[in-house]
């Protein structure tokens, strides 16, 4: 067939273009066959039939083959890979069978395939129309013998940061990233030497989330990670050095980290402590590393695309997985997977006006519906009035940042959100209570509106309401305030009350209470938390004012409104919106403190702790005591339990005096268990026991020498 007959037709409106791979599954290459049958064929059994059907007698059709490459180009790639298009084979389709699988072509082999640059396509399938300039270019260089104008395509907006002329000095982290997750890869199989290679790092740069943890595994997302986190540009830059020199990474290392959603430092990690862990969940993170890799650079066939849906799938089932896979797909390949960390979610919400599938599990978005949307985003940045043209475009845009000093701490706004945090987590975060009791409590306060936690000294009352309010508050993390009443607290301190201004003059100022509830009315779609520590250590009835009738579950409404006893305008009502929840905790064992009275107590459920030795507490001491074994903690478990016994069975303590198990859960590493004892049993639980028994101080003697006996 010439050359020249195809170029005549290529304006043709009644003519499409298809460009069509040759591959079935990943490697069984169909090349050669379907040259020497004069065929095409749809490897798939019910995918994309309806699209072979379509083919007309008449329509051009090329054989190409889609992957990366970013050295032996033609043009200077400035250390970024470039998406390449070899062409191998063109043809006219002479038949369609009509059956979604097979049509008949006269082929024509090149001798060598003909590689085309950055207008790619990595489907199976490709339909293309002459009409789109960069479409129109695509056509001519396959079927009409065109050369590809390569200056042009490098300085179009999608392109130009990475490969233009003239190069913004933003996004010079990107290429070291891509090459940074090349290297990883080479770890898959080697992760011994990679942790080795990790703990010298994180020795180095005083990296305590790293030191502190038994490190025996690690996933690539967070040695990623190491580098993405909430600390000065000048770190981040030290670590860039360190990771680029054990690495052997020759790409130039990154001057700027603008538009990087960073990690809380908090919650470094994407797989949870080895004892909380599923079997393969580090595996599962590298297979998904991997996948996503050979997804991002390779051919992008149906098959290929399920695989890396499933991954994404069965990843967000694991404890500590959440929007933050976005952010980890962004960072190994930025020009290809979309971040979709909380500011960027707004802004393709709100100034690209693309509404996000949210979908699957944790309140999230599924495998499929993510790659919709960054198909959909990529076809709005060829708009030449897309007000951004790529990924990392994006996330800048997103976070609008200023220029960060070397020694300024990245910005805040930068740091995602790790995912709305799900009582398995918390469980997974060294709880003592079950999951299925966790979410009794949270039915409860979601229908009272108030609870207070109880029980004995060190049973965990405000740890757990505090994660139970990060729980509920979801991503807003400034929708959770925490206070705590004292015997002076007063309604002026937490409701309104007159304060003195710079002017010397009285002004009514907002306690935090009733700044939480003004902050709550004006945003309905979210929950707001107040937790309220030692609240029978005041006097709450006084403290809350007519706040106490407003609260009430039934009242949450503004028919219910009531006039304040400080009022700023003199027809204003204020009531408590049902988006805000009151948590309070209480030691019912301090004999200083009044009782509740009843008014207040009917407002709220009440959810006692009790001391609790289980095999999580084993498994949480084990990790801090060295040399501790199961025997010696079953023992010293014995030893609580018969004192908290003797505790109960007294008629001036009972139950509300026992110990919790906060006094035996060890925060700090000790070399021996005998150590770990001696420092608890004398400078806690001795002191703890002289006050409930000041007249007895050889039985005191006698219980701290029985629990130091195991």
């Amino acid at each position: 067939m010439a050359l020249n007959n195809i170029e005549n037709q290529l304006d043709s409106s009644t003519v499409t273009y298809w460009f069509v791979g040759a591959t079935f599954g990943r490697n069984e290459d169909q090349f050669e066959r379907f040259i020497s049958q004069r065929i095409w064929e749809n490897g798939y059994e019910n995918e994309l039939t309806d699209k072979v059907q379509s083919m007309k007698v008449g329509d051009k059709i090329a054989i190409k083959s889609s992957y990366v490459r970013k050295n032996g180009l033609p043009f200077d790639s400035k250390g970024n890979f470039v998406s390449v298009m070899a062409i191998k084979a063109i043809g006219t389709i002479t038949a369609n069978r009509n059956d979604g699988h097979f049509v008949d072509v006269d082929w024509e082999v090149f001798k060598q395939p003909r590689e085309w640059y950055f207008y790619t396509n990595r489907t199976t399938l490709w339909e293309v129309k002459y009409e789109a300039d960069y479409a129109k270019k695509l056509i001519d260089f396959t079927f009409g013998n065109r050369t590809q104008d390569l200056d042009f395509f490098r300085n179009e907006p999608y392109w130009k940061n990475r490969f233009g002329d003239i190069i913004k000095k933003e996004i010079t982290w990107a290429p070291f990233l891509v090459d940074l997750s090349n290297k990883l890869l080479m770890y898959k199989q080697n992760r011994t030497t990679l942790v080795e290679k990790i703990k010298i790092i994180a020795e180095k740069h005083n990296l305590s989330y790293l030191l502190n943890k038994k490190l025996n595994d690690i996933c690539p997302f967070t040695v990623i990670g190491m580098i993405n986190r909430q600390m000065t540009i000048a770190n981040r830059k030290a670590i860039a050095a360190d990771l680029a020199q054990v690495f052997s990474i020759e790409t130039e290392l990154p001057t700027d980290f603008d538009g990087i959603p960073v990690l809380n430092n908090m919650k470094s990690w994407f797989f949870s402590y080895e004892q909380f862990q599923q079997p393969n969940d580090v595996q599962n993170l590298w297979n998904f590393f991997e996948s996503s890799i050979l997804f991002a650079d390779g051919e992008d066939t149906v098959q290929a695309t399920q695989i890396f849906i499933d991954s994404y799938n069965n990843l967000l089932k694991q404890k500590g997985i959440g929007w933050n896979i976005t952010m980890a797909l962004f960072w190994i390949r930025p020009w290809d997977y979309l971040s979709l960390d909380c500011s960027s979610r707004k802004f393709i919400e709100e100034e690209l006006k693309v509404k996000i599938p949210y979908s699957g599990i944790k309140k999230t978005i599924d495998g499929k519906n993510y790659l919709g949307l960054i198909s959909s985003l990529k076809t709005m940045f060829e708009n030449d009035n897309s007000i951004v043209k790529s990924f990392p475009e994006l996330s800048i845009k997103a976070y609008d940042p200023n220029t960060l000093e070397q020694d300024e701490i990245a910005d805040e706004s930068l740091i995602i959100e790790e995912f709305e945090i799900s009582l398995t987590d918390i469980v997974a975060n060294q709880c003592f209570i079950e999951e299925e009791r966790l979410s009794k409590i949270v039915r409860r306060i979601k229908s009272k509106k108030n609870v207070i936690f109880q029980g004995a000294t060190g049973t965990g009352k405000t740890w757990i309401a505090k994660q139970l309010a990060e729980y509920i508050v979801g991503h807003n993390k400034e929708n959770f305030i925490h206070v705590q009443f004292h015997p002076t607290t007063s309604y002026e301190d937490f409701v309104r009350g007159w304060r003195p201004n710079s002017d010397g003059k009285l002004q009514l100022v907002d306690g935090p209470f009733l700044e939480l509830i003004n902050r709550a009315r004006h945003n309905p779609s979210q929950s707001f938390v107040i937790l309220i520590e030692e609240v029978n250590r005041g006097n709450p009835s006084q403290i809350f004012g007519e706040m106490l009738t407003l609260i009430e579950n039934s009242k949450r409404t503004h028919q219910y409104s009531l006039e304040l006893i400080y009022k700023k305008d003199k027809n204003e009502k204020i009531y408590v919106p049902e988006n805000v929840y009151v948590l309070g905790t209480m030691n019912i064992a301090d004999r200083s403190l009044a009782k509740l009275d009843l008014a207040f107590r009917r407002r709220f459920a009440f959810e006692e702790l009790e001391p609790t030795f289980n095999e999580v507490w084993m498994k949480v001491v084990k990790e801090n005591v060295a040399q501790v074994t199961s025997e010696q903690l079953q023992k010293l478990r014995f030893n609580i339990e018969e004192l908290n016994n003797v505790i109960k069975k007294d008629p001036r303590l009972g139950k509300p005096f026992c110990i919790g198990h906060s006094f035996f859960t060890s925060v700090q590493t000790f070399s021996s268990i005998q150590e770990w004892l001696d420092d608890v049993v004398e400078s806690e639980i001795k002191p703890l026991l002289l006050d409930y028994w000041p007249d007895n101080e050889s039985q005191v003697s006698n219980f701290c020498n029985e629990l130091k006996d195991i």
